[in-house]
């Protein structure tokens, strides 16, 4: 994470794509489909907006409960059906999918039979609508025994509304915040695969002001273990090396920040 700044280390700059904020309170942007290998899972925009970017969120995707449906819906019609059913999706018993938390050791010939999910975003004016995707790797995620659990979860949030997009989606697309131009930036990552930690912001967000000056009330960062949830105690970075698996460019934060 870079604050103030990017770090073209981390991502591919020939394959950004941005998106306008049209909201800047929680950075928000406009989702136009969800597609499970071409299929769409609903022809309403509203079923995926407003569409949040939210770090303090560790999985890579919730949806509403009703668009959860639709996904649900088609994701068992396309892959239910005939002789050989996608492993961990089909099942007699209805608690033994990954539809209900379970979690499995799926083989690698498993985990390549489970289809690429693309997602679509408004872009800046003048530009076409810009297509990423998922790959199954990435929202079938591993717990700490190596099981893969579906990470696309529902949500009845009313605060929310619609879509989220929470820290597993920044590891895979590099996201830069631009409020001066109200617009952000999604690119393929790099350098940063196997990042144990995600960054929270717990206070002293909505401060403004010119560059190097003091801030009015602290920033107050914690780091979170994506495998444990828990909360990394202060100075524990001391004694991990390396600081890269943080997936940070820099750790210079404190209560006498400057922005």
């Amino acid at each position: 994470m870079v604050l103030g700044g990017v770090a073209a280390d981390f991502y591919e700059p020939t394959a950004l794509v941005e998106t306008p904020i049209q909201q800047q309170t929680r950075y928000v942007i406009r989702t136009t489909n969800l597609k499970i290998s071409g299929t769409p899972i609903s022809l309403r925009t509203d079923a995926f907006n407003p569409t949040i970017i939210d770090s303090t969120t560790q999985h890579i995707l919730l949806l509403p409960s009703s668009t959860w449906e639709s996904f649900y819906d088609v994701f068992v019609v396309k892959y239910c059906a005939g002789a050989n059913p996608l492993f961990g999706v089909c099942s007699p018993d209805s608690s033994q999918t990954i539809w209900e938390g379970a979690c499995y050791d799926f083989t690698d010939e498993q985990l390549a039979k489970y289809p690429t999910l693309e997602i679509s975003f408004e872009r800046l004016a003048g530009a076409a609508e810009a297509h990423l995707q998922l790959a199954p790797q990435d929202y079938l995620v591993e717990d700490e025994n190596g099981f893969r659990c579906l990470d696309i979860l529902p949500h009845n949030n009313p605060e929310i509304g619609g879509m989220l997009l929470g820290a597993r989606w920044m590891q895979k697309y590099y996201t830069i915040f631009n409020r001066r131009e109200r617009k952000i930036g999604f690119a393929p990552a790099r350098n940063c695969s196997g990042a144990r930690y995600v960054l929270e912001l717990v206070a002293g967000n909505e401060q403004s002001g010119t560059v190097s000056t003091l801030l009015r009330t602290p920033l107050t960062l914690r780091v979170v273990d994506l495998a444990t949830k828990e909360v990394v105690p202060n100075g524990a970075f001391r004694e991990r090396p390396p600081l890269r698996s943080l997936a940070l460019t820099a750790w210079q934060c404190s209560s006498r920040g400057r922005w």
